[in-house]
């Protein structure tokens, strides 16, 4: 009988001791896009006009597309570089390291989707105003990738410092090491940093939310939906891997271990509240506030707890402040939520868009 860690020979493919993984990468694999596909062109006449204009409306939007991209670009290279390559190292049935991998490979695409965009947008590669570069000299950026190095690197130790030997004879502490690398990863680093900031700003700005005001970035936004339809077959394998683990080591479950899970929860969204407040530094973008950014940011985080059955919703009094992420996130990759008519887009009351100030309904809180 296979165990998640370990012994087990890599030379073992079937019979599957956990066949929900093999299922997730095939989902993640129909998932399977590239940049090439979207158009650019209007999106690169939106950036001009912002990048002429002395309005400072239109210098936020343009910040908060750089910031956004900025950081994207870093966590996708973080999270394919480090992260997913230990995980390889420690999961051992054959049917997870296939899930692994097909995330690595996503990650990949995703890094040349920001390099499509920075390329046909010709902003420069390298220096002080590289999107590449950006999040080394910006505090609230480098803060983030740091926090997540540190939480990288305590699970490295662990690994390396045993030689190889296998993590099923690690001590408590180091199981937890692996349990506090899970959470992090899928339910922090991915369900909420990277889908609250791959679903919201630029998505906003897309939106045909009024016919006096034209959607902008259609086709960056068209992209980060795809980006964020891949997390989100991440964090479902990632529900699944804590789950798994859990139930294999429950002894890892301790009081001690939930209550630095939720200061690492708070600490996180912190974090998130500092790096959007950096994005709105010029201005707000028009109907979308730092402060709704940051209370779904919360719901995400609850949503991604709650999942795993053992871990309680670390902001109980959260709501989501964003019903039109549900609708796009019903849309088949075949079409374009973006570029619905603003009639088109009303339809989104049926989601709740007249309860915002009392709650979600159910469909959106499930599928934020």
């Amino acid at each position: 009988m296979k165990k998640l860690l370990g012994p087990c020979t890599n030379l073992q493919l079937e019979p599957f001791q956990y066949p929900i993984f093999w299922d997730i990468t095939k989902a993640m694999r129909d998932n399977t896009w590239t940049p090439e596909e979207v158009g650019v062109a209007d999106d690169l006449a939106t950036f001009h006009r912002l990048r002429s204009s002395e309005d400072k409306y239109d210098q936020s939007k343009l910040h908060w597309f750089k910031a956004l991209w900025g950081q994207l670009t870093a966590f996708d290279m973080l999270r394919s570089e480090d992260a997913l390559t230990l995980s390889l190292l420690i999961f051992k049935p054959e049917e997870i390291k296939h899930f692994l991998c097909r995330m690595q490979w996503d990650e990949r695409l995703h890094t040349e989707s920001y390099r499509y965009v920075v390329q046909n947008f010709g902003l420069p590669e390298s220096g002080p105003d590289s999107i590449y570069e950006m999040w080394s000299h910006v505090p609230e950026m480098k803060a983030r990738v740091e926090y997540a190095e540190k939480i990288n690197d305590e699970l490295a130790e662990r690994v390396f410092s045993t030689g190889g030997r296998d993590p099923s004879s690690w001590s408590l502490q180091g199981k937890q090491t692996i349990l506090r690398s899970l959470i992090f990863w899928f339910l922090i680093f991915e369900k909420v940093w990277f889908l609250i900031n791959l679903k919201g700003p630029i998505s906003y700005m897309a939106l045909p939310r009024a016919a006096a005001n034209k959607p902008e970035f259609i086709g960056a936004a068209e992209q980060l939906w795809y980006i964020a339809r891949d997390e989100e077959q991440h964090i479902r394998g990632g529900v699944e891997l804590i789950r798994h683990f859990v139930l294999e080591h429950p002894e890892t479950v301790t009081e001690g271990f939930l209550v630095k899970t939720q200061e690492m929860f708070e600490d996180c969204l912190y974090l998130e509240s500092q790096f959007v407040n950096h994005c709105a530094q010029i201005a707000p973008i028009l109907g979308y506030s730092p402060n709704d950014h940051l209370e779904t940011a919360r719901v995400f985080a609850n949503l991604g707890a709650r999942a795993t059955g053992f871990i309680p919703a670390p902001f109980p009094e959260a709501r989501h402040r964003f019903p039109w992420m549900a609708e796009a996130s019903e849309h088949k990759k075949e079409t374009n939520f973006f570029e619905q008519t603003p009639k088109d887009y009303r339809k989104g009351v049926d989601l709740g868009l007249d309860k915002i100030g009392s709650g979600m309904p159910t469909s959106v809180m499930d599928n934020p």
